[in-house]
């Protein structure tokens, strides 16, 4: 009988210290969709996604990096998307955040025909690799709409 009691309060502590290494949930952001395939830090000049547009579908629109990380404790990182496409250009609100909780990171936006961009501010702190997602949104030259391509940027990677 003592070492069933023993195997129970050996299972329960197991249990308890299973639940209580469970990492923090974040608040606002979405969970990690995709590892990202640039990184970027306060340190670089300049951080860059070019957008190439071939149609003027979802599968038409490419951007050089549908995930980009914005490194652990780097803060104020100015992120540029620029279309490379002629004939194509930013929407007044080309570059719109989705996730809740954007409005704490992200500030500053600047547009202009072919380049948009925004400050991550990247000071929530919490959980790590916060999960932003965004739409792109693109028109001809004639003003027509194109559809929305929907990447996303990873805080705190």
């Amino acid at each position: 009988m003592k070492k069933k009691a023993l195997w129970l309060s050996f299972l329960a502590a197991f249990a308890l210290a299973a639940c209580a290494a469970d990492p923090p949930k974040s608040t606002g952001a979405s969970t990690l969709k995709r590892q990202p395939t640039k990184n970027c830090t306060d340190k670089d000049p300049e951080c860059k996604l070019t957008i190439t547009v071939a149609s003027c579908t979802p599968d038409g629109i490419t951007i050089d990096h549908d995930s980009l990380g914005v490194l652990y404790g780097s803060r104020d990182v100015k992120i540029d998307w620029i279309i490379t496409t002629p004939g194509y250009a930013f929407k007044d609100d080309g570059i719109k955040f989705k996730t809740d909780g954007w409005q704490k990171e992200f500030d500053q936006p600047k547009a202009d025909k072919n380049k948009f961009r925004w400050r991550d501010r990247n000071n929530l702190g919490g959980a790590r690799d916060r999960a932003y997602s965004y739409g792109i949104t693109i028109v001809k030259a004639d003003g027509s709409a194109c559809a929305t391509k929907d990447p996303d940027v990873i805080n705190d990677h």
